[in-house]
């Protein structure tokens, strides 16, 4: 999550300047490193969550991970937010990864979530468009002013980029947490989590800022 989305604080006694909101979907992977940034997202004054889109990287069980969001959502006093799941990965897939326990627990938030209260409901009962349908939704609504900041894998991005190629002309800008847009070892899961073509497509494209 790059500082310059966050509103810096001011002196006590001078008056913080007025800052445009910036309309943001997160993809996200919801484990405890992006729980942060999604609260932060939504307790900034100038940004404006606009959907989360959930992508399988912290464990395959997509449900589980949509019910992260749901929590972190409801946490922060924005329990309507769009959550919007993608599609669940193919067995074996390289960009999946069993839920490292010892960073984000069990249950991805630190063995934490059932504690703030995440339910069997709250598994089911998302969005009905998918993660990939809700980017390219969104952006075609208010073409030049939606900002995708992906903290995941990027197949979500992939495929909302296959679906409509003139993605990039909609976005105000992607902001990517890894990816390897401009590398050479493309096979590498490390590099590449969430689409093998990925770097090819965003190349193609000139739409990935990636973040090192």
């Amino acid at each position: 999550f790059r500082p310059l989305l966050l509103s810096p604080r001011e002196p006590t006694g001078m008056a913080a300047p007025a800052s445009p909101t910036r309309r943001v979907i997160i993809d996200t992977d919801p484990g405890v490193d992006d729980a942060l940034a999604i609260l932060l997202a939504f307790g900034a004054e100038n940004i404006a969550v606009e959907g989360l889109t959930i992508v399988c990287g912290n464990g395959a069980d997509i449900c589980a991970l949509g019910a992260n969001a749901r929590l972190l959502a409801r946490a922060a006093g924005f329990p309507d937010v769009p959550i919007c799941l993608g599609d669940a990965p193919e067995e074996g897939a390289e960009a999946v990864q069993d839920i490292p326990v010892h960073v984000h627990g069990a249950d991805g938030l630190g063995d934490m979530a059932t504690k703030y209260g995440r339910s069997e409901a709250d598994r089911s009962g998302f969005d009905a468009r998918s993660a990939a349908q809700f980017l390219c939704d969104a952006c075609d609504a208010a073409p030049g002013e939606i900002t995708v900041v992906a903290i995941g894998p990027l197949s979500n991005v992939a495929a909302a980029l296959v679906a409509r190629p003139d993605l990039p002309t909609l976005l105000q800008e992607l902001l990517v947490m890894g990816g390897a847009a401009h590398r050479e070892h493309r096979g590498s899961p490390e590099l590449t989590r969430g689409h093998p073509r990925l770097p090819e497509i965003a190349r193609d494209h000139s739409m990935l800022r990636t973040l090192e």
